[in-house]
């Protein structure tokens, strides 16, 4: 019983939060990397849906750098979207796992056009967190696979139950002295 209960957990981290990272992050092709905080891409409905995923220099200082990256066509806001690059405690050590990557999501591109990516700091240590920005790295890519959240949502289901299994098979365990 116990091994089933792992294989659910295991199967559920493929089908949920494995599927899910594939589907946003991996699937489709490269439509090309750009570096910096601001550049100009070419998009077009057949290349739906986009994906972006960037990539953050490292942050050496104690808080957490929050940035916004906007997606505008024309002058005209397209998407805009926040994230977050964990900092770094006194210790050296990373306060939350670090962040070497960062999936803005996907986006369905409504006309062909020259579409302008700007990302900018945002709040308590903006000054220092803009000087990063030349270091950051964005990857577009294109085609992706559009995640079918009922799968999503059987995998987390799947892992839960697996998990419960697992703890209430221990609960009931005899203790040893």
């Amino acid at each position: 019983m116990k091994a089933a209960a792992w294989l659910l957990v295991f199967a559920g981290l493929l089908c949920g939060p494995g599927y899910w990272f594939y589907a946003e992050a991996v699937s489709g092709e490269a439509a090309g990397t750009y570096r910096g905080a601001s550049f100009t891409l070419r998009l077009d409905p057949g290349m739906n849906p986009v994906g972006f995923l960037v990539s953050p220099p490292d942050n050496d200082t104690p808080q957490d750098r929050r940035y916004t990256a906007s997606l505008t066509i024309d002058g005209f806001p397209a998407m805009e979207r926040s994230f977050v690059v964990p900092g770094v405690e006194p210790s050296g050590r990373v306060s939350r796992s670090p962040a070497t990557s960062v999936v803005l999501g996907s986006f369905r591109v409504p006309d062909a056009g020259e579409y302008r990516l700007t990302i900018t700091a945002q709040g308590a240590g903006a000054q220092h967190a803009s000087q990063a920005l030349q270091g950051m790295t964005t990857e577009v890519r294109r085609n992706l696979v559009t995640p079918d959240m009922r799968v999503v949502w059987a995998g987390v289901g799947s892992m839960a139950l697996g998990l419960l299994i697992v703890l209430l098979r221990r609960h009931g365990e005899p203790r040893g002295g």
